[in-house]
């Protein structure tokens, strides 16, 4: 694929959003992340308020990635991946990029999210802390998390 990558943080340095455009400048893919908001303040109902802090200063929640259909199987979405992996490298505190696959998406992205380093786990609690403290978490959602170190 020829085009660009443009990246944009509208909220602030802890939210991220790269937006892929065609040489049209139509905008052909897209990944958000951020800082985990409401799972930290859900989390720090129910774990120590210091874990509900490192969960959000030392994580970054994959929120979305999409790639229209005709320009799937390019690469585009391995380089978005790998785009957002290192502007949240360049966050100081930040240790881990985690997210969540429902049972709708296992089966198309969980492939995209190994070829790019990610581990998928069976549960929050197999999850590297500090995102573990989310095991404490009521999550009635079917599918996988998934992970990896920055």
């Amino acid at each position: 694929m020829t085009g660009t990558l443009r990246a944009r943080a509208r909220v602030g340095p802890a939210w991220l959003l790269l937006l892929a455009r065609d040489q049209r400048r139509q905008i052909v893919g897209a990944v958000s992340s951020h800082a985990p908001y409401a799972l930290a303040e859900a989390a720090g109902a129910l774990v120590a308020p210091a874990a509900a802090a490192s969960l959000l200063t030392q994580t970054r929640l994959l929120e979305h990635l999409a790639v229209a259909p005709e320009h799937r199987r390019r690469s585009l979405a391995r380089r978005l991946l790998q785009e957002a992996a290192t502007r949240h490298r360049a966050e100081p505190e930040v240790r881990l990029w985690f997210g969540f696959l429902d049972e709708r998406e296992v089966d198309q992205a969980a492939d995209v999210y190994r070829a790019t380093g990610f581990r998928l786990v069976s549960s929050a609690g197999d999850l590297p802390a500090p995102a573990n403290v989310l095991r404490h978490a009521l999550n009635r959602r079917q599918g996988q998390w998934f992970w990896q170190e920055l």
